[in-house]
């Protein structure tokens, strides 16, 4: 008499198969969200540190750090040395592919920008009416999930009163990251002199 073994049968793994099959398609969507929101809120964690250490710049030197054009990387050394207003440069996990930049560290930190710029060896004001109408000083931009910034088409160019309506929420919303469409939908992620726009 024959002793059947007490291994599995083909048709009992395949089923075992089917069934994790159906379980890591359930489980690796949501991960991959589950990592999407959780870079969303460090860069919004960030921005509060950025606002804080241009703050405490402001303080200093009466002015927010100015702005170095594409050199988005020395515009955050500023918040490093010689004081240490921040402890470190950030990362950006969202950089944009759309941006052109001098230096590949630029693509690696947040984009900034401000109404101070460095000219002729000083830091002139440039108070643009749109902005100063709604006490904007500086703005902080990452690319969101899309990893395309709209921003740098719209707010650069000469629009008037583009932050006017932005800031009130009253036009221009498709260029705010906004997840109610899936964590990975378009937008940038904004902050500015006033708060993040959320």
């Amino acid at each position: 008499m024959r002793i059947r073994g007490q291994g599995f049968t083909l048709i009992e793994l395949l089923i075992v198969v089917a069934i994790i099959a159906i379980l890591a398609a359930i489980a690796v969507p949501n991960f991959l969200e589950a990592q999407v929101r959780s870079k969303v809120a460090r860069v919004k964690n960030d921005m509060r540190s950025l606002r804080t250490g241009l703050e405490a710049y402001r303080v200093d030197h009466n002015i927010y750090a100015p702005d170095w054009g594409y050199s988005e990387a020395h515009t955050w050394a500023q918040l490093t040395t010689p004081i240490a207003y921040m402890t470190s440069i950030l990362g950006n996990p969202f950089p944009a592919n759309n941006m052109t930049y001098q230096d590949t560290i630029d693509r690696s930190v947040y984009a900034y920008g401000s109404l101070h710029f460095p000219i002729g060896g000083e830091f002139v004001y440039l108070p643009y009416d749109s902005y100063v109408a709604i006490g904007m000083h500086y703005w902080i931009i990452s690319a969101g999930p899309d990893l395309y910034t709209s921003m740098q088409d719209a707010s650069w160019g000469n629009i008037g009163d583009f932050w006017i309506r932005l800031d009130s929420m009253t036009d221009h919303l498709e260029y705010i990251y906004n997840p109610t469409n899936g964590a990975r939908s378009g937008g940038d992620l904004i902050s500015t002199s006033k708060g993040a726009f959320d």
